[in-house]
């Protein structure tokens, strides 16, 4: 009985990710830990000496910025759901860039709230903007090594981010990490830019080569159509090469191996 029988189906082979797009991901999870790990070491410092900021002083800062970030998290997230992630990307790595800049130029006492909140809005935008671009473009088979090797990223840039501000502090001053930091976060956001400009054009291209192609096959449909019609099926070899593409399958049924071509395409086109 045929029943039981049962053919065997081999199991879906899993392709490798390319390592050139897995590339594309992770100047973003190296940064977003590596620069603010430039400061992480003397930030109180930083606020004493160049600041003239109190530890409750600093820390008032930080809990505004940090407080901000999370009221507008469901803001932005749902911002980044309807209106898509890369506007959020680029600019929350901006106003980080921004801020850090600021820090590193001195800023009057009076502008270090106004400094907090947008340091907070900028996280807001990146962490939902950024979650949003491995969310859209990770495949699903890969999702969890790929994801897997970013944290380990994260984890490079925040060890070494100590170290290098570290260095940073001992040849050019206290300031020369911040402004380290701001060049990397403005780095990332135009490198994002970038590749969010030239994925756009590609897009453009695409839909127009599509268009074109609809209203090419469209206006060779209605020459063959009138031709056909006229009495005599006359068209160039372009035509016929995709008269037998689209009915290459039509073609092959209903004929033995031994059938010549030439005749397929007469009984076919009658």
């Amino acid at each position: 009985s045929l029943v039981r029988f049962r053919i065997p189906v081999p199991p879906p082979s899993r392709e490798r990710y390319p390592l050139y797009r897995l590339l594309l991901f992770v100047p973003a999870p190296f940064g977003q830990t590596f620069a603010p790990g430039l400061v992480s070491l003397f930030l109180l410092r930083f606020a004493k000496e160049e600041l003239g900021l109190e530890p409750l002083a600093l820390g008032g800062l930080l809990v505004l910025g940090g407080g901000a970030a999370f009221l507008l998290l469901p803001f932005t997230g749902r911002l980044v759901d309807r209106r898509g992630y890369q506007a959020a990307l680029v600019l929350g790595l901006f106003l980080l860039a921004l801020v850090m800049a600021r820090l590193g130029t001195g800023p009057h006492p009076y502008e270090l709230p106004a400094a907090a909140l947008l340091g907070g809005l900028g996280f807001s935008l990146f962490l939902p903007g950024w979650n949003g671009l491995l969310a859209k473009n990770l495949p699903q088979e890969n999702r969890a090594a790929i994801w897997g090797s970013l944290m380990t990223v994260e984890g490079l840039g925040l060890a070494l981010g100590p170290v290098a501000g570290g260095l940073l502090w001992e040849a050019f001053g206290l300031r020369a990490p911040f402004l380290a930091g701001s060049g990397i976060f403005l780095a990332l956001s135009l490198l994002y830019l970038l590749l969010f400009l030239l994925s756009w054009k590609n897009i453009e291209l695409l839909a127009d080569m599509k268009n074109r192609s609809a209203h090419w096959n469209m206006g060779l449909g209605n020459q063959l159509g009138k031709s056909a019609y006229g009495g005599g099926f006359r068209t160039n070899h372009l035509a016929l090469i995709i008269v037998c593409d689209r009915v290459l399958v039509q073609l092959i049924q209903g004929f033995d191996e031994n059938t010549d071509m030439t005749e397929r395409m007469r009984v076919f086109l009658k």
